[in-house]
């Protein structure tokens, strides 16, 4: 399932939160480079992934985006625009798992296994 490349992904970035969090006592000036994904402002498909991977910060929570590639990405590409996300919040230890499904966000949940397979 080309899903499990952006749950591994987004798991890495999640412990990169955590760590950053412990390491600065906030998450205000945290980057992509910091959780091992793109800084990019408009991060694009490249031929080794499946997604393609952004964040932002919101709120005191990280969010951390996986949206499959629909063309420049690894082959075979998606026909639609799916996304994963989650949602983190190191200062309480909130974690929240959103998916996409090309229509509509289904979620919070309390891990991936509750996404629908996308």
């Amino acid at each position: 399932m080309r899903g499990a490349e952006a749950k591994a992904r987004l798991g890495t970035c999640i412990k990169g939160v955590y760590e950053y969090y412990l390491k600065n006592g906030s998450i205000a000036a945290i980057t992509g480079e910091d959780v091992g994904i793109s800084n990019s402002s408009s991060p694009s498909c490249v031929s080794t992934d499946y997604f393609y991977y952004y964040l932002y910060v919101d709120s005191g929570k990280v969010g951390i985006r996986a949206r499959r590639c629909t063309s420049g990405g690894k082959n075979p590409q998606g026909t639609a625009n799916y996304l994963y996300r989650v949602d983190v919040d190191p200062a309480s230890g909130s974690l929240e798992y959103y998916c996409w499904d090309g229509s509509a966000f289904s979620g919070p949940f309390t891990n991936w296994g509750q996404c629908a397979k996308i």
